[in-house]
């Protein structure tokens, strides 16, 4: 199934990644299913940093076809759930958006996070570059 312009075989080595990481109690990884397919994955990282250790960084992903229909949502909800039974002292969810990608704005606000901070031409995509949007969640 084709995953956002990428094949799920092109995306295995880093789901696998990320599933070593949530053994070693670093992570929390989940994916959504439909039919099958996997249509969605979310990533909560903390950090090994003991100053920092109050912080997850969220990366999401919903296959493209999937995307608008609450799969994102329900993906963040479970995950931040799974991140505040897992580890004490969670307090902040750290998430970095592209400036152009207005539809997960509008979602990641909608669900709570808010704006802090922008930075210009972090991304480049095709040739233009991008700020990148910082948005946190308070969870704790």
């Amino acid at each position: 199934m084709p995953w956002g312009g990428f094949s799920y075989s092109a995306l295995k080595p880093g789901f696998e990644r990320d599933l070593k990481s949530q053994k070693r109690k670093e992570a929390v990884f989940l994916v959504a299913e439909a039919d099958g397919d996997v249509i969605g994955s979310c990533i909560i990282k903390r950090s090994p940093r003991k100053h920092r250790s109050h912080m997850g960084m969220l990366g999401i992903e919903i296959a493209y076809g999937h995307q608008g229909m609450g799969v994102g949502q329900l993906l963040m909800e479970e995950s931040i759930g799974a991140a505040k039974r897992a580890w004490k002292g969670l307090e902040i969810v750290h998430l970095g958006v592209n400036g152009s990608n207005r539809q997960a704005i509008r979602a990641y606000e909608k669900f709570g996070f808010k704006r802090v901070a922008e930075v210009p031409n972090v991304i480049k995509w095709k040739g233009k570059y991008y700020p990148d949007i910082s948005m946190h969640l308070r969870v704790g």
